[in-house]
């Protein structure tokens, strides 16, 4: 019978020593990156080609962090509970381009979309994002493309999620005529 309780014991504590573990540190003390990136990198796009991009975050730091990799693009303008990530790009003129006059509706991120990102673990976007249903890219000429994601979520579901904004470096794409 005390063999038993031992036994109970040491299956518990393992339990809890496992689930320590696990823990996730607050999110300031980690280094999270951001990265946009082509899924077909090309030296130029045509007017109409289509430009397809993804997201990633990698945790460079040495502590796991809870992270929302649903990668919602929506505009800048757009609540922040509609978007996880929003663009700015840049024209040949050195002008900033205008996002078009949309704003896709999207509920709460679900619980799935989250993930504790381990120390050197990356997350990547599910879907890709075509860049021209966002902007209006016509002219001819190099534009620069940054990205930025900032989750707002995570507390409704009683999570400590990382939640500064993080910018990507900028990635150039050229468009001939």
């Amino acid at each position: 019978m005390i063999f038993r309780k031992v036994i109970i014991a040491l299956c518990a504590g393992a339990t809890l020593y496992l689930a320590a573990s696990e823990e996730v540190y607050p999110a300031d003390k980690e280094n999270l990156e951001f990265s946009v990136f082509l899924v077909e990198e090309k030296d130029s796009y045509g007017p109409r080609d289509p430009i397809y991009l993804k997201f990633k975050l990698k945790n460079s730091g040495k502590k796991p962090v809870m992270v929302n990799k649903r990668f919602f693009l929506n505009s800048k303008k757009s609540p922040p509970v509609t978007r996880d990530v929003y663009l700015e790009i840049t024209g040949p003129s050195g002008k900033k381009i205008e996002e078009r006059e949309t704003n896709y509706e999207t509920g709460y991120p679900r619980t799935v979309d989250f993930t504790n990102l381990k120390s050197d673990a990356e997350a990547e976007s599910k879907y890709k994002r075509n860049l021209r249903a966002y902007f209006d890219l016509k002219s001819a000429g190099t534009y620069t493309i940054t990205a930025f994601y900032k989750n707002s979520c995570g507390d409704e579901l009683d999570l400590d999620v990382f939640k500064k904004e993080i910018t990507s470096h900028p990635i150039k794409i050229v468009i001939k005529e």
